[in-house]
């Protein structure tokens, strides 16, 4: 199941590139587009995202419960913060480069705004918004009501909460009117 989200994740991505009217923000705007391509992409985001939060959120009391509080930090501080901020130093700074920006570009942009590696984390985003959501989930289960191995497990009501999470996704989407 993993294999085909995270196919579908760079489905989506590289959708992007060729669909009809590509933000101008996006990486690479190809010159041929595709309406086909823009349905994809808008099927995709709407669905991969919420799913890929699903599927870590679903796991996370068990791993809570398996490590406690300080583990649980810990371990996804390593797994999770401490690559999210390696790519924000290492990684983001180069991306512009890509899409014909020069190094004085990013040098100019980082004397402007010193956060600007943080603005600009691309599609490293997910990484950070995840630690934020375990963190506070971390802090929820250690002060209020922590989960236990009884209320562990796959119910009706988590899947239909799910599928109502992605009926609603996909009606914004369609209602917003713009990528």
């Amino acid at each position: 199941l993993r294999s085909l989200i995270i196919f579908f994740v760079i489905l989506l991505h590289v959708s992007m590139t060729y669909m009809l009217d590509t933000p101008s923000w996006w990486y690479v705007v190809s010159a041929e587009s595709s309406t086909v391509l823009l349905v994809i992409a808008n099927i995709l985001d709407v669905l991969m995202m919420p799913v890929l939060f699903f599927i870590s959120g679903y796991f996370t009391p068990a791993s809570y419960l398996k490590k406690g509080v300080l583990g649980f930090l810990k371990d996804k501080t390593k797994h999770i913060l401490l690559p999210w901020f390696l790519g924000i130093v290492l990684i983001t700074p180069v991306i512009p480069l890509f899409s014909g920006k020069s190094v004085d570009h990013i040098i100019e942009e980082l004397t402007k705004n010193p956060f600007y590696l943080f603005h600009a984390q691309g599609h490293l985003w997910f990484l950070g918004v995840l630690f934020i959501f375990l963190f506070i989930y971390a802090l929820y289960a250690s002060f209020f009501h922590p989960a236990n191995e009884r209320t562990l497990g796959t119910t009706k009501k988590n899947v239909s909460v799910l599928i109502m999470l992605i009926i609603v996704s996909i009606i914004c989407a369609y209602l917003s009117g713009t990528y």
